[in-house]
C-alpha cells in the first residue's frame, strides 16, 4: 500500500504539468488574440484529460489519511 501511495503522489505531481502548459496557453491565447481565440481540440481533452486525473488522485491523497485514521482505530 505504501508503494502505491508514492506512486499516486508521483503521478499527481506529473499530472499538474501538461495541464499548466495548456492553461497557459489558453491565457496567451486570450491575451493576444481576444475573444477570436480557438483552444484547439486536441488541447482541450489534454486539459479536461488531466484535470479529471488530478482530481481523482487527489481525491484518493486526500481520503487516504482518513481511511489509515480510521484503520488504526479499529
Amino acid at each position: 500500500m505504501r508503494t502505491l501511495n508514492k506512486w499516486i503522489r508521483r503521478l499527481h505531481r506529473w499530472l499538474v504539468v501538461p495541464f499548466l502548459l495548456a492553461i497557459i496557453y489558453l491565457m496567451a491565447g486570450l491575451s493576444l488574440n481576444g475573444e477570436n481565440f480557438v483552444l484547439p481540440i486536441w488541447l482541450n481533452i489534454i486539459a479536461i484529460g488531466s484535470l479529471i486525473a488530478l482530481l481523482l488522485t487527489g481525491l484518493y491523497l486526500f481520503s487516504h489519511h482518513y481511511w489509515l485514521k480510521w484503520r488504526r482505530a479499529r
